[in-house]
């Protein structure tokens, strides 16, 4: 008698165990509910199609490229090495390979530090301030392609060329930088009037 009273109190726990956990289970389900009807009633957010056009430069929902200088289809061949190499070709080949790691250390520094005064002033320009989504969209962007840029101007040069690794490193330095400077005041000229500050407005 005493087991089966033991064996009918344990069961009367377990079954108020279990009252408990679905109790628990009925409130997820409600406030889930409740969130899903809240989402349901909001209008839905869309980003409309956003183009403009420089240097070939599409973006739709924030995908695309901000192209600094020429066309991609202009960097098809700047890895191509000629099969004989004299010894200025030689000479270039090796300051080119010294000169990528200080340039990229610089042009990075350069968006992190000093871009944004560009974009600022690109904003005032033309009366369009962006969020700060937008700015990080843009140095993102233009980050993506520091190398390929790089490459392309280095195997530009002049091959009679005597330039050293410092004067090299400036040159190509500047000529980014005046490309990167150019095509975020072409980016933000070509956004819509009413993008109202960045990418994520609803709009």
């Amino acid at each position: 008698m005493v087991d089966f009273l033991s064996q009918l109190q344990q069961l009367y726990q377990y079954i108020q165990v279990q009252e408990n956990k679905i109790i628990q289970l009925e409130n997820i389900v409600k406030k889930l509910t409740a969130e899903v009807e809240t989402l349901k009633s909001k209008p839905p957010i869309h980003v409309d199609r956003i183009e403009y056009a420089f240097d070939q430069l599409k973006i739709e929902q924030l995908d695309g490229t901000l192209n600094i200088g020429l066309n991609p289809s202009d960097l098809g061949n700047i890895e191509d090495l000629a099969v004989n190499k004299g010894p200025t070709q030689a000479k270039q080949e090796n300051q080119t390979v010294a000169a990528k790691k200080p340039l990229t250390e610089r042009l990075l520094h350069y968006i992190d530090h000093d871009l944004s005064t560009v974009i600022k002033d690109a904003e005032r320009q033309f009366k369009l301030p962006l969020n700060a989504e937008y700015h990080d969209f843009i140095k993102s962007d233009l980050k993506n392609q520091l190398e390929q840029r790089i490459n392309y101007y280095l195997n530009q040069r002049d091959q009679t060329s005597q330039a050293n690794d410092e004067d090299l490193i400036n040159t190509v330095f500047q000529q980014i930088k005046d490309d990167i400077d150019h095509a975020v005041y072409t980016f933000i000229a070509k956004l819509p009037n009413n993008i109202n500050g960045g990418p994520n407005n609803g709009t």
